[in-house]
């Protein structure tokens, strides 16, 4: 009963500090990283400026709300600066990372990492027709269920990992978004034009 009960959150508690110092250390190594990386961003930057090329000015890894797109979790262990980063890549005025998840690059770690995990599901972005059917059924039969019956799931947060990218390019600022697992190219074409 409630014995059993209290000792699941302890369990449940003492799971989730572990994970979070499984989590600050990540970020510690990422930023050891980080620090190595910064050098060669630098003199990137000074190169791409004097030829007014690619200049990152922002780029933030991080985990949002994906109905919302707010900025969720523990900012320390939940979102990164990831300007030098990306700067670290710019080569010939362009940054081309490959379609797969950030956390496995030189630099970044896993931000989902400093989430309780019981709170939250993670939400795939729909990048295939199969993948709009499948939303497009779970949707029907959310509806056929009706309201008398709601499961813990639809209850959590979906969140979604992205990468958001502010940079300077050929006189102007843009601004762009990709989810964690989508293919980096910058300067994109889908960039919005930033106005200050």
């Amino acid at each position: 009963g409630a014995e059993s009960s209290v000792d699941e959150r302890n369990r449940e508690l003492g799971l989730f500090r572990r994970q979070q110092q499984q989590a600050e250390n990540a970020r510690d190594e990422a930023y050891r990283q980080r620090n190595v990386m910064e050098r060669q961003a630098k003199i990137s930057v000074a190169k791409e400026e004097r030829e007014e090329d690619l200049v990152i000015i922002k780029a933030i890894y991080g985990v949002m709300d994906s109905e919302s797109y707010e900025w969720v979790g523990d900012r320390r262990l939940c979102s990164m600066d990831a300007t030098a980063q990306v700067q670290f890549w710019v080569q010939d005025s362009s940054v081309h990372l490959p379609a797969m998840s950030k956390k496995h690059m030189l630099g970044f770690y896993d931000v989902m990492m400093g989430l309780k995990t019981g709170d939250w599901t993670r939400d795939k972005p729909a990048t295939t027709d199969d993948w709009e059917k499948i939303n497009y059924l779970a949707r029907i039969v959310k509806r056929w269920r009706g309201s008398w019956r709601s499961s813990r799931l639809e209850d959590k947060r979906k969140l979604v990992v992205v990468l958001t990218v502010r940079y300077k390019f050929a006189g102007q600022i843009f601004e762009v978004m990709y989810y964690d697992d989508q293919a980096v190219d910058l300067p994109s074409s889908g960039a919005t034009i930033v106005t200050i």
